[in-house]
Formats: structure tokens, C-alpha cells, sequence
């Protein structure tokens, strides 16, 4: 009660922790209202009349009045194992993923070994080397080259791994021509289809010239792209007949009647163009046919004037080398009966003797161009 000034009545007035009229008072409930001033956060608790305490909920941190997320991952990584990502997914809630390279819950991670699946991702020509940590290395096989995710081999072994190569594919099985096993290196023009309105590869073959049509379309000793081609006006194929070059319209033609259509199909020994016609070498209907009758080395010999150098090759033990499938395909230079005969009696006596039988086999071999056909 609070008394007034002299001569007006006393007032009632409720004191501190309650409300109302002061006839009538009532304690007062602070946490009704506005979360009695505490963070949303936090829980408002009665202490006494008029007063109460604020206090943060569980994953949060503060006064009360104020109260902050607390973010797990910042202690211990929030639980998680060293090779473990911790992701903060609410008030002092976390998520635990292992790293790249490893697996397991995310409390506990192990080191993958990715070259167990799948070749780790490496091209299946590609050797896949682990160093650990999950990580590892791509590196292309011996005779391929390439990133190790792409790798190429030979210009033979891409022929016949590529679906668009069927046709040309054909060809050279059919022709029986071995050319493409050697070092290179060798740019091919390879006919995406038998689209020719001269001549079918049939026909080729009807002749006994399919060797070459076939050589026609590889050029060896050269690497030619595609740049090289809009500069080059002619190249001699593997059958000694002349590619000649130009450029119309943007495009790479080949005899003014054959565009290349996909170029620059690089290998481990040259490159790969893909043209939309085939190439002839020449009118089929301008030649004879040719009928090829197969004879033995001594027959073939003997047929075509070569026995004095069929004699040295034998006198040096050179037959049964020649033989041998681990030599073969080879190209052999013989030198004719009337080439030797004109040769001086000395040097002629001296290729016949004994004594010196080592280095006629010397020379022999270097008549001898092995891996090519």
C-alpha cells in the first residue's frame, strides 16, 4: 500500500512478481510470454515470483538469452575416422562418410584398392598400378600408347578392333595381305563401305589382283594426318601406285572421287583415316588376270633363276631358319643366277668356300627384311 500525498487516499500497488489492481494481484507467469525472454532455443523455468532462469536446449550452447548451434564436426571430427568426411546435419548432429579411395561406416574406414574393379577405371589395355590411399595410375600396355583410359595398339590390332573396319577387314583378309605387321609407320585409308562403281572387291579378287587393291589403301614409312594431307598433293601406297590429294570445300578428297569422312584415328604405329568410297589403283578391265600357282622355295628357285642363291642359302643353314613361323612374314632380296655369274671368279670362288660359310650367312641375313611382306 503506498501512501499518498496529505489528504488523498493510499493506493494499492502490486509489488514486484505479481500483477493487477493491487485489490486484486496475481503472481506473474514470465515464461508465457515470449519464452520469458529466452532464445527460442532455450527452456524458460519459474525460480520464484517474477523471476526464471533460461537455459539452452540440448545440442545448443549459450546463456540462455543467446543460444548457438553447436557444431559437432569442430571436436574429434565429430567422431568420425581420419579418412572421414563429418558433415554437420543439425545441433550437435553429425553424418559420417568415408573419403574417396576409402569405405566403411564413416567411424571406421579402410583403403580401396580401385584396380580390383573394373581395372580401376583404366582403359582394358592399360596396366592399373595402386599406390595406395585409394589412389592409382593408368598407364597404356607395351605397343599401345594413349592416357591410360584411352589406349590404342597397333595399326594392324585397331583394324580389327574397330566395327567400322569390317569392310576394309574383309579385304585384307581375304587378299592374304600381312604388310600391316610390320614397324610402320603406315597411314591407312580405310573404305567404310564397298560403295565403288567401277569394280567390286570381288572382282579384284576374281582377277587375282586383291593385293593390290588392298596395298592401295595403306601408305607406308609415313604418318600422315589430316593437316598433312591439306598440304600434301600426292604419297606412293604399299602397291607403288600414286594417292593424290585436295582439299575441296573443306574437305580431305582422295583421287578427286573418295572424301574422307572420319581422319586421324592415331595408333602406336601411324593412323587410321576413314573414307567413304574405295580406291582403285587402276582399271581392272586394262589388265589380265593373274593366276597365282603356289610352288616350294626350291621350286620357285629353280622356276625364276635363283639356284646359285638357293645354293648359298643352303650351304649356310639358312633353310630351316626360313622356316620357321617365329621369322615369317619376311621379304628376302634374291639376287638372279645371271647377277652372281657376273660376279669375279675370285669372289665367286670365295662365296662357294667352306672357310668362310659364317660370313656368307652374315651376308645372307642382310638380304633379309624380317616382320614385313
Amino acid at each position: 500500500c503506498i501512501t499518498g500525498p496529505q489528504g488523498t487516499a493510499a493506493a494499492c500497488v502490486c509489488v514486484a512478481g505479481y500483477e493487477g489492481n493491487g485489490t486484486h494481484c496475481k503472481e506473474l507467469e514470465l515464461c508465457s510470454r515470449s519464452n520469458g525472454g529466452c532464445s527460442e532455443f532455450a527452456s524458460c523455468k519459474k525460480a520464484s515470483a517474477g523471476e526464471r532462469t533460461c537455459s539452452c536446449k540440448e545440442g545448443y550452447t549459450g546463456d540462455g538469452v543467446i543460444c548457438l548451434e553447436i557444431d559437432g564436426c569442430l571436436v574429434n571430427n565429430g567422431g568420425c575416422h581420419k579418412s572421414a568426411e563429418c558433415t554437420r546435419t543439425g545441433p550437435n548432429i553429425t553424418a559420417c562418410n568415408c573419403k574417396m579411395g576409402f569405405q566403411g561406416s564413416g567411424k571406421f574406414c579402410y583403403p580401396v584398392n580401385p584396380c580390383k574393379n573394373n581395372n580401376g577405371g583404366c582403359s582394358r589395355y592399360a596396366r592399373c598400378e595402386y599406390f595406395g590411399q585409394g589412389q592409382r595410375n593408368c598407364s597404356c600396355l607395351r605397343s599401345h600408347v594413349g592416357d591410360g583410359f584411352d589406349c590404342r595398339g597397333t595399326t594392324n590390332t585397331e583394324l580389327s578392333r574397330q566395327s567400322e573396319n569390317d569392310f576394309f577387314r574383309r579385304m585384307l583378309s581375304l587378299s592374304g595381305v600381312r604388310g600391316l605387321y610390320g614397324d610402320g609407320p603406315f597411314t591407312v585409308f580405310a573404305p567404310a563401305e564397298e560403295t565403288n562403281h567401277d569394280s567390286s572387291f570381288e572382282e579384284w579378287n576374281q582377277f587375282g589382283r586383291l593385293p593390290d587393291l588392298v596395298r592401295y589403301h595403306v601408305v607406308s614409312c609415313e604418318t600422315l594426318t589430316l593437316s598433312d594431307l591439306k598440304t600434301t598433293k600426292l604419297a606412293v601406297s604399299t602397291s607403288g601406285y600414286t594417292l593424290h590429294f585436295s582439299l575441296q570445300e573443306g574437305s580431305v578428297w582422295v583421287n578427286n572421287r573418295s572424301r574422307i569422312i572420319k581422319s586421324d584415328y592415331t595408333t602406336s604405329n601411324g593412323v587410321i583415316h576413314h573414307i567413304d568410297t574405295m580406291l582403285t589403283p587402276y582399271k581392272l578391265q586394262d589388265k589380265p588376270r593373274i593366276q597365282y600357282t603356289k610352288m616350294n622355295l626350291t621350286t620357285a628357285a629353280a622356276f625364276y633363276g635363283y639356284r646359285r642363291f638357293y645354293k648359298l642359302v643352303e650351304d649356310a643353314g639358312l633353310l630351316p631358319v626360313l622356316e620357321m613361323s617365329v621369322h615369317q612374314p619376311y621379304t628376302m632380296f634374291w639376287p638372279t643366277d645371271d647377277a652372281l655369274n657376273s660376279l669375279s671368279a675370285e669372289r665367286q670362288h670365295w662365296l662357294s668356300s667352306p672357310e668362310h660359310q659364317d660370313q656368307v650367312a652374315a651376308l645372307v641375313k642382310a638380304h633379309i627384311i624380317r616382320n614385313s611382306r
